[in-house]
């Protein structure tokens, strides 16, 4: 995590962050939101909204009541000892989640991820200090559909070393996740409102619950799992090609999902997870390097802190397909948005090919990056003793800068960042072509990877985790 004192960066002013919040208010209203479920329907009705089929008019009175009662701190612990607070000021990280294909870090090539593959990934998210929440970084082609997101969450909480974030979209499915949970939280200490990850469940755009995803929201909800929610527009497509206009969609969406979930527990633990994503309007993909996902990131990170939110944004997001230049500037240009706007968690590590495709090597790179982001957010102090009028005095009568006390203890304490994949000298210093920072994240990796694999679960666990799996696979399975 790193500590961002204040909101160092605004991409819009209080007053647009005012009228996009209104506007969302007024969605709730009319147009209304499109619910599945006539037990939610009739429940809001209770609450003064008004139902008309399956539309929902939710009423300004229970969307601020259900505002009234988030939660802006957030702690998670793991079996493995890391924990994690989110809060104000402070940003931590998390990779992308859920891609369909890999690098293949001895070829090079791109094919679908496996088992295998996501269990080296969270190897090496084990040993990178930047990374702060495992999060299931790519779909398993060698599991059943039916199943696949809950071996997902099996193999984090298995090998983990750190909170986990989970993608669910079955009710069904949630239930033995659920039964996962418990049983890798027996090893935690008993510390009041500490979870040991968190969950992601996404509406559909525009506007739209179905009977599923509220009824996975139900599950979460009342097991009492933290919850991102997800709504992901894209912009032109499936909201206002605008970038106001989507953002402000996007906040109904939240609104809504936030009285749902206030229905079942009503201080339940969520979190504003903005995806609004924007499309090469020539051919309809969706494409997470343009400068308006920064953008969109950070405006996002303002109405969360405006809310009340905690935020959960994209910026470590490229449409490169390798490690290369146009994927060092896009990252760095959409993540230092958000972080100097306050988002407390931000996400994309290890991603490239617009958040298709796992890569090692871009995971050690986007730690690197993240801790550069890190210097720059922490800034610089201005007191008498940074001003150093009297080693300035010193050296003007013969004395050394290099070798003043001053000098080392500015620099032992990190005022001069010392990049660690990065190449830091002059051209002399050079060994050769080769000698790069993806060569240097290669090798990083391997290390990593050399070091032993450890399993979190105790065996009374691992023998309870076997028999839930069994179980899923019996029941799910087609």
């Amino acid at each position: 995590m790193i500590p961002v004192p204040d909101i160092l960066f605004k991409n819009i002013s209080e007053e647009a962050v005012f009228k996009i919040h209104e506007a969302g208010l007024c969605i709730l209203q009319a147009p209304g939101i499109r619910i599945e479920d006539p037990k939610i329907r009739e429940r809001l009705c209770d609450r003064g909204c008004a139902v008309t089929g399956e539309r929902v008019a939710i009423c300004r009175n229970c969307a601020e009541s259900a505002l009234s009662r988030v939660t802006s701190r957030l702690a998670l612990t793991c079996p493995g000892g890391t924990s994690v607070n989110l809060q104000p000021n402070y940003t931590a990280t998390h990779t992308t989640g859920g891609m369909p294909y890999i690098i293949d870090r001895h070829n090079g090539r791109r094919r679908y991820a496996r088992s295998a593959d996501l269990i080296s990934l969270t190897h090496l998210i084990n040993g990178l200090e930047q990374l702060d929440i495992n999060c299931a970084m790519t779909y398993l082609e060698d599991v059943p559909p039916d199943i696949n997101q809950l071996k997902q969450c099996e193999l984090l909480l298995r090998y983990s070393l750190k909170p986990v974030y989970v993608g669910v979209s079955s009710p069904r499915e949630l239930e033995y996740i659920v039964e996962l949970f418990r049983v890798a939280g027996t090893a935690l200490p008993p510390t009041e409102d500490s979870a040991l990850g968190i969950l992601g469940i996404s509406p559909e755009s525009p506007l739209y619950f179905p009977r599923s995803i509220t009824a996975t929201i139900e599950t979460a909800v009342a097991a009492d799992i933290p919850v991102v929610m997800l709504p992901a527009p894209i912009a032109g497509f499936t909201s206002p090609l605008t970038i106001a206009g989507s953002l402000a969609q996007q906040h109904a969406s939240m609104l809504a999902f936030t009285c749902i979930a206030d229905l079942i527990e009503p201080r339940s633990r969520l979190i504003y997870g903005a995806r609004l994503a924007f499309a090469n309007m020539r051919t309809g993909n969706s494409i997470w390097g343009l400068p308006e996902v920064g953008m969109a990131a950070a405006a996002a990170a303002q109405l969360a802190h405006h809310s009340g939110f905690l935020s959960d944004v994209y910026g470590f997001s490229s449409s490169a397909c390798t490690s290369d230049h146009q994927a060092g500037y896009e990252k760095a240009f959409n993540g230092i948005l958000p972080m100097l706007a306050g988002a407390n968690l931000i996400s994309g590590f290890g991603g490239l090919a617009s958040l298709t495709t796992a890569s090692h090597e871009q995971l050690v790179i986007d730690n690197e990056t993240f801790r550069t982001m890190g210097r720059i957010a922490r800034g610089f102090q201005v007191n008498t003793d940074t001003l150093a009028e009297d080693v300035i005095v010193s050296a003007a009568c013969g004395e050394d800068y290099v070798t003043s006390d001053h000098t080392i203890r500015h620099l032992k304490a990190g005022e001069i960042f010392i990049p660690e994949l990065a190449f830091d000298d002059i051209w002399q210093g050079w060994t050769s072509p080769d000698d790069d920072n993806r060569r240097r994240a290669r090798d990083k990796t391997e290390s990593l990877l050399r070091e032993p694999l450890e399993n979190s679960l105790s065996r009374e666990s691992e023998k309870e985790f076997d028999r839930i799996m069994a179980a899923a696979r019996t029941a799910l399975t087609r």
